[in-house]
């Protein structure tokens, strides 16, 4: 299928863009090309697209322009955490007849839902979509949406697995990385980076995660650059670069907060709060859980819910309040359990044990270390082994 006059890029280059100025002209006398700008700008600028979809009369637009706008509505309402509004524009939009053939445009519509589905804690529906994503994709001969498709892809089953997933994919995320240009780029890098750490190589995954979110940025893909920066401040807290690790904490909540999103911004708050707690500076780490506790509240299902309740069971046990850190370790090890990621299982099972060594109860806390261990095998992850043996031996100290 060829392209047509429905087709607009994916993403874009945000600085090659034109300024606010002619906004409302362009909204009347050209708004097709408002339509446009309004998508590339929709994580870069939000506010501005949104202004500039207010300024369009969508209803006298082609159907296939309609649809576009609601797309963007649906990306907006999802990363809000608003997720039954996100449901319920994507449920209207089947409704219109006129654009089932515009390729690209249904592309698009399925990497929405994917978003969707991954804030509803269905991983299996996301790589449905993803997959159908990178077939309409196919069908438009669009090579832009075809490498991003595959990026998500390959980051998706990183985030499970970065041995298998390294397997798989590295060939293929190498080769999308090294074209800078490619709206894909920024996620092969930032897909590289997740690779490389799941692997025990932190050097070598920060430097594809900074240059990752250069790239996002620069491609107005602001909400991807931030679980960038989060996961920045990871890697370099391994590295022992305390300072680099609270700067980018801090970097990802101040891009967060700008998208004035919900979901970005509960996650950059459970990182800095994590950054915080290891600083010792228990009520700013309280207050920043606190507030992400707010705005993923709607998303209990999701990925990033559990990380909240690994981190609230670390500030607890950290404070001595071991009781209500294993309550909040047990909630994280059922949703890790519930989504099968092992990294987060891993976690939730140690803080268990350190939970449970604190409480004096030796034997729960050896079980817990244990089936930890097991986790960090079948996530091969040998630091997290290291890790869980630690706590084993300290466990079997303890009896």
């Amino acid at each position: 299928m060829q392209r047509n006059d429905h087709w607009v890029p994916c993403f874009g280059n945000v600085t090659q863009l034109p300024t606010p100025e002619r906004d409302a002209a362009l909204a009347t006398e050209a708004p097709a090309v408002a339509l446009a700008l309004a998508w590339l700008l929709r994580q870069h600028a939000p506010h501005r697209a949104r202004t500039l979809l207010q300024a369009l009369s969508l209803e006298t637009m082609p159907v296939a322009a309609q649809v576009r706008g609601a797309l963007m509505q649906a990306e907006w309402h999802q990363a809000n955490a608003e997720l039954d509004a996100a449901q319920g524009v994507l449920e209207r939009i089947k409704g219109l007849e006129g654009w089932g053939n515009v390729a690209a445009l249904q592309a698009d519509r399925c990497l929405v839902e994917r978003a969707l589905a991954l804030s509803q804690g269905n991983h299996a529906m996301a790589d449905a979509r993803t997959l159908e994503a990178l077939r309409w994709a196919k069908w438009a001969k669009d090579p832009d949406r075809m490498e991003l498709a595959t990026a998500l892809m390959a980051w998706d089953h990183a985030l499970i697995d970065a041995a298998s997933a390294h397997e798989k994919w590295s060939d293929a995320i190498a080769s999308i990385a090294a074209v800078p240009m490619a709206p894909a780029a920024g996620w092969a890098q930032a897909t590289l980076g997740l690779m490389r750490y799941g692997q025990g190589r932190p050097d070598e995954a920060a430097r594809a995660y900074a240059t990752a979110f250069d790239l996002l940025v620069t491609h107005g893909q602001t909400l991807w650059a931030t679980v960038c920066a989060v996961n920045l401040a990871f890697v370099h807290e391994d590295l022992r670069d305390h300072e680099a690790a609270l700067a980018w904490a801090q970097r990802g909540l101040g891009v967060a907060r700008a998208t004035g999103a919900a979901i970005p911004t509960g996650l950059a708050l459970v990182v800095l709060g994590e950054r915080l707690r290891r600083l010792a500076q228990w009520e700013p780490a309280r207050a920043a859980l606190d507030e992400a506790q707010l705005l993923l509240q709607p998303i209990r299902s999701a990925r990033n819910y559990a990380l909240l309740l690994n981190e609230r069971g670390a500030l607890d046990a950290a404070q001595g309040m071991f009781a209500s850190a294993l309550t909040h370790f047990e909630e994280a090890r059922s949703r890790a359990m519930d989504l099968g990621d092992d990294y987060l299982l891993v976690t939730a099972l140690l803080g268990m044990a350190e939970a449970s060594l604190g409480l004096q109860d030796a034997p729960a806390a050896e079980r817990a270390a244990q089936a930890g261990f097991e986790a960090a095998q079948r996530a091969r992850r040998p630091s997290a082994e290291a890790e869980a043996l630690a706590v084993l031996a300290r466990c079997r100290a303890a009896r």
